[in-house]
């Protein structure tokens, strides 16, 4: 009876001792982690999955801000026609489709600012001719999705072919 006795006493230390010790160690600056936390493992998969392309993409304030500080050259990546009925006004064309046998491409250094647009955000020859010029080693080019669509809308300056003619 005494050993029982004896053996129930060291048990109830033992737990004691375990729980402060684990209310010290969870409270403490330095203590250890016991639960593991995923949160560093699921925060570097969400990196993961990000589109390096939308890093690429310019908003229409970051792009009218170049503009105005004339730092980027604006390219229309549209068909001719379109490109002579409107465009941002000093922007330059380069078709896409034809973007590598472009004799123009000389006249820009490879690190050179270029920000590419089109018709709007649903227009993709704008996207291609990105893709064409990253391709052939351009690293300063950036995507503004919202166009001519966008820019007209801004009320921001575009050269417009007389309607008359």
């Amino acid at each position: 009876m005494l050993f029982n006795k004896l053996l129930f006493q060291c048990g109830i230390i033992a737990a004691s001792s375990l729980l402060s010790g684990m209310t010290f160690n969870h409270f403490h600056d330095n203590g250890l982690d016991v639960i593991r936390k995923p949160a560093v493992k699921s925060s570097y998969q969400r990196m993961e999955t990000q589109d390096p392309k939308k890093s690429k993409q310019l908003s229409i304030d970051e792009a009218y801000t170049l503009f105005k500080t004339k730092a980027a050259v604006f390219i229309d990546a549209r068909q001719e026609v379109l490109y002579k009925m409107s465009h941002i006004k000093d922007a330059e064309w380069i078709y896409h489709q034809n973007a590598k046998e472009n004799p123009r491409l000389k006249d820009y250094k490879k690190d050179q600012l270029l920000i590419i647009y089109c018709g709007g955000p649903k227009c993709e020859q704008a996207e291609h001719l990105v893709s064409e010029l990253e391709e052939l080693g351009f690293t300063g080019v950036f995507l503004f999705p919202g166009g001519m669509d966008e820019w007209r809308a801004a009320g921001y300056p575009i050269v417009e072919r007389n309607k008359k003619e």
